[in-house]
């Protein structure tokens, strides 16, 4: 019957999204070494299907008014398949850039060096921001690994994507460099307004929380159109328990501050904003400084404004805060 064969049709759909979604779980985490992630397609295709039926937001469209998912992989799948990954270049993704290009509101752009775990948590609360991630762009291949092959019939490299045993690949650890270089130019060249940039101050070792060799330092700062951008707001937030090495005005930041200047952009540098301490309490209510924190900002408090979409997501949890409380008296 119908009903029959539109039920069909409904669970073979949504099982192919359901499985590129599930296997992203267990493939949560890029190492070097490792050759082109398992079951990519069916992964890249479950995103895409997943992306445009949920995540598209009315204050980040996309360029493309009807997009095929087939044809997206077959564009990204074109800029490196049946190639040394050392000779592709960002240029190549031209066509997939194009694609899922999106168009993002101002004061909507987030970037972040060193945290991308609390950059995502920050830029799911809510959805008031957006990382490269979070666009179309970033999400279909997020923590995956890809690279091309001249010898292997499939033309992908299912073995060693970092060159650490391909002896024909001549740039070692390249990866997928050429694929985020592009995308992180288009995304901070379209980013307008207030931009922010989210830094760990309390960084292990001899790490900076702005380093000169990184992404936002070499690729996505340079691509920032002073014309267009009003402010870049620099977040500096430390670990919970953890002694800041570095704050808005020592070590790093005043190079970041210097830098930021000489492309004639404005900045302003805030060390442990409220919002994002509640998003680091939300997973760690008994600590000390969360509970001193709690105690001094009970209810909903106002920033800027509006009502902080962060204080949204720390309500939902306070339930658990509270009853976690609870137990230990």
């Amino acid at each position: 019957s119908e009903a029959i064969r539109f039920l069909f049709t409904i669970t073979m759909r949504w099982s192919f999204v359901l499985i590129g979604v599930c296997f992203v779980a267990f493939h949560s985490e890029f190492v070097y070494g490792k050759g082109t992630t398992p079951d990519i397609e069916v992964i890249f295709k479950g995103r895409c299907e997943e992306f445009l039926q949920f995540r598209l937001e009315p204050d980040a469209p996309l360029s493309s008014r009807v997009l095929e998912c087939d044809k997206v992989w077959e564009a990204f799948k074109g800029a490196f398949v049946n190639k040394n990954p050392c000779q592709v270049k960002a240029t190549d993704y031209a066509s997939f850039y194009n694609m899922t290009d999106q168009h993002l509101a101002p004061n909507k752009s987030l970037f972040w060096s060193g945290t991308y775990a609390l950059s995502q948590k920050y830029s799911e609360c809510g959805q008031k921001v957006y990382r490269i991630a979070d666009t179309l762009t970033g999400y279909l291949v997020d923590k995956l690994t890809w690279c091309g092959s001249v010898t292997d019939p499939s033309g992908f490299n299912w073995t060693d994507c970092s060159g650490a045993h391909d002896q024909s690949m001549t740039c070692k650890g390249y990866g997928n460099t050429a694929f985020w270089t592009g995308a992180s130019q288009r995304f901070a060249h379209g980013a307008r307004g207030s931009i922010g940039l989210l830094l760990n101050g309390s960084n292990s070792g001899n790490r900076e929380a702005y380093s000169s060799t990184s992404f936002f330092a070499t690729v996505e700062l340079p691509s920032l159109q002073p014309s267009l951008v009003t402010l870049v707001n620099i977040m500096v937030a430390n670990d919970l328990g953890v002694t800041a090495k570095e704050t808005c005005s020592t070590g790093s930041l005043l190079r970041l501050q210097s830098d930021v200047m000489k492309r004639g952009l404005s900045y302003s540098c805030v060390d442990n904003p409220k919002d994002i301490r509640y998003l680091q309490c939300a997973n760690n209510p008994t600590n000390s400084e969360c509970q001193v924190l709690l105690s001094s900002s009970w209810g909903l408090h106002r920033v800027g404004t509006g009502i902080s979409n962060s204080w949204i997501c720390f309500t939902v949890t306070l339930i658990a805060f509270v009853s976690v409380l609870a137990n230990l008296v």
